[in-house]
């Protein structure tokens, strides 16, 4: 946090993706982007789920390209609150 002297921070290329629980406390934090055959590693099915209904988690299902090239978000209403 200290390297990027307040500035948003993304994790790319990263093995076991973060819990909803550190991602609560990591507010500079944009995005993240797991190695798609690491995504269970550590994770059961059940934490993967609760990660992406987490409410501060975006998935491409939520953004909507129009044909301008334009993106807005429709959130879904399965979102949980921890």
């Amino acid at each position: 946090m200290k390297l990027a002297n307040g500035k948003p921070i993304a994790l790319g290329e990263i093995g076991s993706p973060p819990s909803p629980e550190i991602l609560a406390d990591q507010n500079n934090w944009t995005w993240f982007m797991p190695w798609g055959n690491l995504v269970l590693w550590g994770n059961g099915p059940e934490a993967i789920k609760e990660l992406f209904e987490y409410e501060k988690v975006l998935t491409k299902d939520e953004v909507i390209l129009d044909k301008m090239g334009n993106y807005s978000i429709q959130l879904q209403e399965i979102k949980t609150t921890h």
